[in-house]
């Protein structure tokens, strides 16, 4: 089963450029963003337990869960758990 990737237009950091018109949402990550999905698989994890991981602050964490969520790449689970969608 082959499994549907969100694409979207990104920017380039500092140059204001497009990638390109239809790139795959992984791709178009902050580095916090990228670090807590690398943090993130099949197996649910309370966000107390990413903070826990990570040195960020618990706001930069449930902001970047949260965006990623909203890019369909993490889902959220009863509990505030999550995983890799």
């Amino acid at each position: 089963m082959n499994k549907i990737v969100p694409r979207q237009t990104c920017t380039r950091q500092g140059t204001g450029r497009s990638i390109a018109s239809s790139t795959p949402a992984e791709l178009c990550l902050s580095d916090q963003e990228r670090s807590l999905l690398g943090q993130l698989d099949n197996h649910p994890v309370a966000a107390d337990e990413v903070i826990t991981r990570t040195s960020l602050t618990t706001s930069q964490v449930l902001v970047a869960l949260s965006v990623l969520e909203l890019k369909r790449l993490v889902r959220r689970l009863p509990g505030h758990q999550f995983i890799r969608a």
